[in-house]
């Protein structure tokens, strides 16, 4: 809306959209190409923006001048960014983080082979991979809070709701566990 504009003085107003992009990296810099790109001005709801491309990882979209949220969501986890006034900032930058979940026993040792799961609320359990030589396993994830799990000997622990731009990882340690038999003198019995 443009405002109260006396036309007698001013019998022309022009209105001008600006070039507004938004950019999808990873935790290096690389473009993440594919990701459908929302925005929302509070009138109208969430558009299509369209999706980052192949090149540079960007979608382009000449918008009015104003205030909008924009959100990407990708490896079941939705991000959001806003108020952003596009007139100063037409560039908006999503990026990953490069997140490790590590799994060893008591003295440090890694455990090979483990299927680190984790959640967002949104899509439920998936699967983050299985543990390397050095008992961990990374993923590009956007920042949000998830619960991270691992099952070892018929049990499963679970720890969350983990802010990942602020906790750089997390460590899932067993106990080493020791049962003795004793008689009531304290003897041990075999």
């Amino acid at each position: 809306t443009k405002g109260w504009v006396y036309i007698a003085s001013t019998p022309l107003t022009t209105f001008e959209t600006i070039l507004t992009t938004v950019k999808f990296v990873d935790s290096e810099g690389h473009p993440i190409p594919g990701i459908p790109v929302q925005f929302y001005t509070g009138s109208y709801g969430w558009q299509a923006m369209g999706t980052t491309g192949d090149c540079c990882g960007e979608v382009s979209m000449e918008l009015l001048p104003g205030s909008y949220q924009f959100r990407i969501t990708y490896q079941y986890e939705t991000q959001t960014k806003g108020w952003i006034y596009i007139a100063s900032q037409p560039l908006t930058v999503f990026q990953t983080i490069d997140y490790m979940v590590e799994f060893v026993d008591s003295t440090g040792a890694p455990y090979v082979g483990y299927e680190i799961k984790y959640y967002t609320g949104s899509y439920g359990w998936q699967s983050m991979g299985v543990t390397d030589s050095c008992g961990k396993v990374y993923r590009q994830l956007i920042p949000g809070s998830y619960q991270f799990s691992v099952s070892y000997l018929y049990e499963t622990q679970t720890v969350g709701w983990i802010y990942i731009a602020s906790t750089p990882s997390v460590t899932f340690t067993t106990v080493n566990v020791k049962i003795s038999l004793e008689d009531s003198l304290g003897a041990g019995l075999p």
